[in-house]
């Protein structure tokens, strides 16, 4: 199928031709801008780009589910720049209401561990794989990955993460395409580091928290499990690099 068969063309008047505008200076960082905050800033941009992407019918389709309606599906991030990153599947319906990552029953089972562990949910910069709602919770296609692809890698460019952590099979494959196109499997990468040749960052895979997800057996406690081991890492990682810890959340 070709990807111009998403859109709907609708002949229209011609429109009037553009006017570039001058020239401005958009904003100017100030002498003691922290590296924290100059991410954060960034990332301001960067999610301003994202909520207006219709690169796909993800993007500018509504949604709707309990007689509500949605027009913007988009979720972006936590917009917590810190230098641990955590990569899911794409946006529930809980995410797409109160516009924020995991904040519905998977972010419950994730927020509970880290706490558990010693850490909390400000020392992660929580994002998804596809930032867009799909209609009943259907996987996200991989047209759908494809388009998003390029807010992932501005998001690790800037941020640079000392540790990835995929949270399933969609978001570890994002992550790892050559490891996955060699013959290497998510159930095989889990509770392990695998190098993403990609994005040339260290990815620690666990199982996506969802509660359906960790009701097979055996899956809770393998999550904990992981869970345990990445948030010692990331204490540890921590006490090497200072800049990695979340200071208090700059404010929009």
């Amino acid at each position: 199928m070709s990807d111009l068969e998403d859109w709907d063309f609708v002949p229209g008047p011609p429109q009037p031709a553009l006017v570039p505008e001058p020239p401005y200076l958009m904003f100017q960082a100030p002498d003691n801008e922290t590296p924290y905050e100059r991410r954060f800033r960034m990332l301001q941009q960067v999610r301003r780009a994202c909520m207006a992407c219709t690169m796909c019918e993800l993007g500018w389709k509504g949604v709707s589910r309990d007689n509500l309606v949605y027009r913007d599906p988009h979720v972006f991030s936590s917009l917590t720049p810190t230098r641990f990153m955590v990569v899911g599947q794409n946006p529930g319906w809980t995410e797409v209401c109160e516009c924020t990552p995991f904040v519905g029953a998977a972010g419950t089972n994730f927020d509970n561990e880290v706490i558990a562990n010693g850490l909390s949910r400000d020392d992660f910069y929580i994002c998804n794989t596809v930032r867009c709602y799909t209609q009943n919770n259907q996987p996200p296609l991989y047209k759908h990955i494809c388009r998003c692809q390029p807010f992932l890698q501005i998001e690790i460019n800037l941020l640079r993460p000392l540790l990835v952590v995929a949270l399933g099979a969609v978001a570890y494959e994002a992550l790892c395409p050559d490891e996955v196109a060699a013959g290497g499997r998510f159930s095989q990468a889990l509770g392990e580091i695998t190098r993403s040749k990609r994005y040339d960052v260290p990815v620690f895979a666990i199982y996506h928290p969802s509660p359906l997800n960790l009701d097979g057996e055996g899956r809770l406690a393998m999550f904990q499990k992981h869970m345990r081991l990445m948030c010692g890492l990331v204490v540890r990682l921590k006490e090497r690099h200072p800049d990695a810890a979340a200071p208090i959340k700059v404010e929009d």
